[in-house]
C-alpha cells in the first residue's frame, strides 16, 4: 500500500459502505417500535467505542515483528475465528441482496444468471489489488450519498415527525430490545474491519477509522430515519424492504413517477463492497494462519 495519506478518503469511503452492506437493504426490522432509532443511536455509539479499541488490538496480534509462540497461537485463533466470521457475513449479505434484486429489481431474470454476474464481480475485486476496491468505493460512495440524500428531501412533505417522537423514557430491556437489531447488522459485521484495517494498511489508522464508521451509520441513520418518518416505525419495520418502499414513493411531477431505478446503485456497491472486504480478509487470515504456523517465524 502506498502512504496512509493517499489512502485516507478511500478507506473512508470503503467502510461507510461496508457498514450499510445489506442493512440499508433491511432494516428496520419486524421489532421495531417508537423507540427504533433511538436503539440505533446506542448502536452508533457502541459500534465506534469497540472498533476503535479493537482495531489497535488487532493491529498489535497480527503483527509480526518479534512475535512470540504465544502471540503466535493466539493469533492464529483470532484469525480462523475472523475468517468463518467473514464467511457467514459474506454469505449472509449475498443472500440478502440476491433475494432482493430478484423480487425487486430483475424479477423476471433468471436468479441463477443474478447470482453468477455478482459472484465474478466480487471475485474480480477480491483477486485485485487492494487499491481497485478502494478506488471503487469512493467513486460510488459520492453518488450514493447524493442519492440518499435526494430522496430524503424529496420525501419531506411526506414525513410525520411524530414518528420519531418519544413520549416516555424507554426501560433498558425495551432499549436492548430495539437496539438488537443494529447489532446483528452492522455492528457485528463491521467488526471484521479491524482485521481488514489491520492486514492492509498495517497500522491503526484511527482517525480514518472512527470517520468512516461515523459517515457510514450516518448515512445508514438517514435511511432508516426516512422510512421511519414516512411509514412510522410499525409499518416499516413490517415492510420486506423498507428503504425500497419509501424511495418507490419519490416522485416529480407527472414525467417521473418512479424514481427508485436511481437508488439501485446504492444496494449493489454497499453489498459488493461488504462481500469483497469479507473475501478478501478470508485469503488474508489464510495467509496469517500459514505464516505464524510456519517454521520460519
Amino acid at each position: 500500500m502506498k502512504e496512509k495519506t493517499v489512502y485516507f478518503t478511500h478507506q473512508i469511503a470503503l467502510y461507510s459502505l461496508f457498514i450499510m452492506g445489506n442493512a440499508v437493504i433491511d432494516l428496520p426490522q419486524k421489532s421495531a417500535d417508537e423507540f427504533t432509532f433511538l436503539g440505533f443511536l446506542v448502536t452508533v455509539v457502541l459500534s465506534l467505542s469497540v472498533n476503535l479499541v479493537l482495531t489497535l488490538l488487532i493491529c498489535r496480534l497480527f503483527s509480526t515483528e518479534k512475535a512470540s509462540s504465544f502471540k503466535k497461537t493466539v493469533a492464529t485463533c483470532v484469525a480462523v475465528l475472523v475468517a468463518i466470521f467473514a464467511l457467514w457475513c459474506a454469505a449472509d449479505t449475498f443472500s440478502d441482496f440476491i433475494s432482493f434484486v430478484g423480487k425487486v429489481i430483475l424479477p423476471r431474470v433468471s436468479p441463477f444468471l443474478i447470482t453468477l454476474l455478482f459472484l465474478l464481480l466480487a471475485l474480480f475485486f477480491i483477486t485485485r489489488s487492494k487499491e481497485a476496491s478502494l478506488k471503487f468505493s469512493l467513486l460510488c460512495f459520492w453518488g450514493i450519498a447524493g442519492v440518499i440524500i435526494f430522496f430524503l428531501l424529496s420525501s419531506v412533505r411526506d414525513y410525520n415527525l411524530q414518528n420519531i417522537f418519544i413520549f416516555s423514557l424507554p426501560t433498558l430491556k425495551q432499549l436492548y430490545h430495539q437496539s438488537k437489531p443494529y447489532i446483528q447488522n452492522p455492528l457485528l459485521p463491521c467488526l471484521l474491519l479491524s482485521a481488514y484495517n489491520a492486514v492492509t494498511f498495517k497500522k491503526s489508522r484511527l482517525k480514518a477509522t472512527a470517520l468512516g464508521i461515523t459517515v457510514g451509520y450516518t448515512l445508514l441513520g438517514l435511511c432508516v430515519l426516512g422510512s421511519v418518518l414516512l411509514f412510522g416505525p410499525y409499518t416499516a419495520g413490517r415492510l420486506d424492504f423498507p428503504y425500497s418502499a419509501a424511495v418507490s414513493t419519490v416522485t416529480l411531477g407527472s414525467l417521473f413517477t418512479r424514481m427508485d431505478g436511481i437508488s439501485y446503485l446504492l444496494y449493489f456497491a454497499c453489498a459488493l463492497t461488504r462481500t469483497t472486504v469479507c473475501g478478501y480478509v478470508i485469503i488474508e487470515m489464510g495467509r496469517l494462519i500459514k505464516g505464524f504456523t510456519s517454521k520460519k517465524l
